[in-house]
């Protein structure tokens, strides 16, 4: 009897040293362990630029770690509900039901705007279940606040921007090159990636004439960035590509002076402005998180890059219900990167100089086939590659090294 009541004694001081280590993992902070599921071990290996895996959890570095709350953002379930709860805890506010524009054109029309008439269906019908179903559609350009272009017999051509889009001719212009060894080293906390791993409730791809552009809707709140040197919530907006038309040429921004074929940008708002177009007007209103990509003749095809042939001309659109592979994280893959930053512009009129770059050292891998796919579209002048600007002055402009 003695030896039985020893045992229980035993096991309960055992579980009782594990909550205490628990609790002493997470702070002060006022959730229970049984409210936190740590993610299971995994972590990218080096040179895995491949399309991730449905499943795949994100590497570490991606949690969040405010007031030492640990669990991270892509562990969370598909209740939306519960997870905007969460962030509401660990940031001190509700979220925003977010309607963001990701692109302005006359119709006046947000690509990030649920549609009124969409069926009622819960998120995780709308993961999950739901068929992917796709929509073709095709709007001619208007107006010519557009009109700009990248060769030399461009109606706007680069070095003549300036003449209709007057800050253009700023001294804080992008794209810029960066020479890392002259960058200040910060070694902070890791950016935090939050929602990447969301999916989309619909896609649209557009041909815009200059680029191609990927813009999403989502039920509740949009991904978000934060963290790290940053000192707000920026929301996820859109994404689109600059390319050239060789191996050699087509990022905008180049690194040690080496330029790659191909840049991605994902254009972010500042959470206390309403859209991209309000945040422009500020100084601190937009980031955009810029990759670069090199094409190796092994790596898989993307997956987001599917649609591109349905977007070959200037004006042509695709949109797809229930897209599959289109979180942020295949686009994007680990947060686990360095980076530089700097402050800077738009790299297309209006050049506005409301920009905080964020540009990944890691280079991406991308396939002939994908890359080729970009360089066959048309856009407003013919084929679209090589819509890359010029590298700008620097001007005294600083950067950081994280």
């Amino acid at each position: 009897m003695k030896l039985i009541v020893f045992i229980v004694i035993a096991c309960v001081a055992s579980i009782a040293a594990e909550e205490y280590h628990d609790y002493d993992h997470y702070d002060d902070h006022e959730a229970s362990p049984e409210e936190v599921r740590e993610p299971a071990d995994h972590h990218e290996e080096e040179g895995d630029f491949g399309p991730p895996e449905e499943d795949e959890d994100m590497s570490q570095e991606e949690s969040i770690h405010r007031k030492g709350f640990g669990k991270p953002y892509h562990s969370w379930g598909d209740n939306h509900a519960d997870n905007e709860k969460y962030f509401e805890h660990l940031f001190g506010k509700k979220p925003k039901d977010i309607q963001s524009p990701a692109y302005s054109y006359k119709s006046g029309t947000g690509a990030n705007i649920i549609p009124t008439e969409a069926k009622e269906i819960t998120a995780k019908q709308s993961l999950r279940d739901d068929p992917e179903v796709t929509t073709k559609s095709y709007t001619p350009r208007s107006g010519d606040d557009n009109n700009y272009g990248y060769r030399p017999d461009s109606e706007y051509p680069p070095e003549a921007w300036v003449e209709k889009w007057p800050e253009c001719g700023g001294t804080r212009q992008s794209p810029i090159n960066l020479a890392l060894p002259a960058c200040e080293k910060d070694y902070g906390p890791p950016l935090q990636s939050v929602f990447f791993k969301k999916h989309p409730h619909t896609t649209t791809i557009r041909n815009l004439g200059h680029t191609v552009q990927y813009s999403f809707s989502y039920i509740g709140t949009p991904p978000i960035l934060t963290g790290g040197f940053l000192d707000a919530e920026y929301l996820f907006a859109q994404l689109h590509f600059h390319f050239g038309s060789s191996d050699y040429s087509g990022s905008e921004h180049s690194l040690n002076s080496v330029t790659y074929p191909m840049e991605m940008h994902l254009v972010f708002y500042n959470a206390i402005y309403n859209d991209t177009q309000e945040a422009s007007q500020h100084a601190d209103g937009l980031l955009v998180l810029g990759l670069f990509f090199q094409v190796l003749e092994k790596t898989p095809n993307q997956r987001f890059a599917l649609y591109l042939s349905d977007v070959p001309t200037d004006g042509t659109e695709i949109r797809i219900e229930n897209p599959r592979s289109h979180r942020l994280f295949d686009f994007v893959g680990s947060m686990d990167f360095h980076y530089a930053t700097y402050e800077g512009s738009l790299t297309t009129p209006p050049c506005s100089e409301a920009v905080t770059w964020i540009l990944s050292t890691r280079p991406r891998e991308i396939s002939r086939q994908d890359l080729d796919t970009f360089r066959a579209l048309q856009g407003y002048e013919g084929p679209m590659m090589d819509n890359f600007r010029p590298i700008q002055s620097i001007n005294g402009r600083s950067c950081a090294y994280h």
